[in-house]
């Protein structure tokens, strides 16, 4: 399995880092490199074993420089190993402070719909950041999150509110939000456009 050139996303810096690490995850694991890029599967002392490792590791580097563009590559041109370079990537773009925790929980708070806003963008820019947030170890319930989608609706969303509130609990899920959010969307249009025509 190593078809790795289908719709490559190059690594282009902090801003689609989260998106970049999960495909680049997927397609290691796919091809049975990821313990050796995670340093879970070390260089083995055996010659034969050694070999397969090395070509392995080549195999893993060459994944991870050709879905970065030349600026991050940077970071990791004095890198011998797929490991250092992952390491080192994690370091510059995982960035674990208190600080920029601060900075992501208070995006995550502040960040509200616009009328004009695609439903869709909205959503995934709220679930980013709460993801980015999991990899800093600082976890936020996906109820928290639904509470905050909920709170961040305009007044033309009222009635959705109220009907997803009289739901049952195992029906409140994530899931079931963003695609009743989606449906509701193109009903809240709709019914824009037809007051526009008849003014």
């Amino acid at each position: 399995m190593e078809n790795n050139n289908v719709n490559v996303l190059k690594l282009e810096g902090s801003r689609n880092w989260n998106v970049w690490k999960f495909q680049t995850m997927v397609l290691l694991r796919g091809n049975g490199w990821l313990d050796i890029v995670e340093g879970k599967c070390v260089k083995p002392a055996n010659a034969t074993e050694k070999l397969a490792w090395e070509t392995n590791d080549a195999k893993a580097q060459t994944l991870l420089v050709t879905r970065m563009t030349e600026e991050v590559m940077l970071h990791v041109i004095t890198c011998t190993s797929s490991s250092e370079m992952w390491r080192k990537l994690q370091s510059v773009y995982e960035q674990k402070t208190e600080t920029s925790v601060h900075i992501i929980q208070q995006r995550f708070f502040q960040y509200k719909y616009e009328k004009g806003t695609d439903m869709s963008i909205f959503l995934s820019k709220i679930q980013e950041m709460q993801n980015q947030l999991k990899q800093m170890g600082e976890e936020i319930s996906d109820k928290f999150v639904i509470t905050k989608v909920l709170m961040s609706l305009p007044d033309e969303y009222k009635h959705f509110v109220s009907a997803w509130e009289s739901a049952p609990d195992n029906k409140q899920t994530i899931e079931n939000l963003v695609a009743r959010l989606l449906i509701e969307e193109e009903r809240v249009n709709a019914r824009v456009l037809k007051i526009a025509m008849n003014k």
